[in-house]
């Protein structure tokens, strides 16, 4: 049989063939010869029949402005704290009346450079110059109650004794403070004829999430002596609950935002994980 005889009979039993139409929920179905698959005609309506949509948001405001837009009566939101993720579910099951679950609006919540950044270094030794380095690039997150720019000049600018009459000069910016550690309890300096120690506690107010709101944050200010020197660390205070703390904090601003009730679960729909 040659290509032109073996396309004249696959045209002719085409068009022999008929298409069975059915209505299903107001859309034309047709089942197509051969593998008997029944396909949707939506797609050549105006409008789909509902919909099927699920955007990512990374702010709060856009995640509750979406959402005011689009809820109803059976809209949930679910709240996943292990993976720090929000799912609302707009056409959602209500009793006696299941739903598919196609449109949901989801938010993830990371958190933010900088509280990473002051976890790495919580517990780390680090030398006299390394603390006025890291001051000087965190200084803005440094509230009292020595200010930052204060402890960034103690840091800078050393005077060190030790027990044994171990004294020690370190300078790494003229016309700076100058600090004295008396022993291994007591750090203290005089600026301007007033004396300063270094606190015990230092107050921090940054962001735990990235594009959240500021936290404030308590951590220690520690230091040890060693042969010929002194090293500072930060310690932070249970980090786990802090960051825990900090997202019930949102969890509260996207209930009061978005007027749903929130759920903490998991919620694994075919298209929300």
């Amino acid at each position: 049989m040659s290509d032109k005889t073996e396309y004249n009979a696959a045209f002719d039993h085409g068009r022999q063939a008929q298409f069975v139409t059915q209505l299903v929920e107001g859309v034309t179905h047709i089942l197509v010869p051969g593998d008997c698959n029944l396909q949707s005609m939506e797609k050549l309506l105006p409008a789909p029949r509902r919909i099927v949509a699920n955007p990512e948001f990374y702010d709060v405001d856009g995640f509750a402005d979406y959402a005011k837009e689009f809820k109803s009566d059976g809209t949930r939101i679910f709240v996943d704290q292990e993976q720090r993720r929000f799912f609302t579910i707009f056409d959602f099951h209500a009793p006696g009346q299941p739903a598919w679950g196609d449109h949901s609006a989801s938010l993830a919540v990371k958190l933010s450079p900088e509280w990473e950044r002051w976890k790495k270094i919580d517990g780390k030794q680090l030398e006299p110059q390394e603390l006025a380095e890291w001051l000087e690039d965190n200084l803005e997150y440094v509230m009292g109650p020595v200010g930052g720019s204060e402890l960034l000049d103690m840091a800078q600018n050393l005077k060190v004794t030790l027990k044994g009459n171990l004294q020690i000069d370190q300078t790494l910016q003229a016309g700076l403070r100058t600090l004295q550690i008396k022993d291994e309890s007591t750090l203290a300096g005089k600026s301007g004829g007033k004396d300063l120690s270094f606190p015990e506690r230092v107050d921090l107010a940054l962001r735990i999430y990235d594009h959240g709101d500021t936290y404030p944050i308590k951590v220690y200010l520690r230091y040890r002596t060693a042969t010929d020197s002194v090293v500072f660390f930060f310690k932070i205070p249970d980090p786990e609950r802090l960051e825990e703390q900090a997202f019930d904090l949102i969890v509260s601003k996207v209930r009061e935002a978005t007027e749903l009730k929130t759920l903490k679960g998991k919620f694994s729909g075919p298209r929300h994980k």
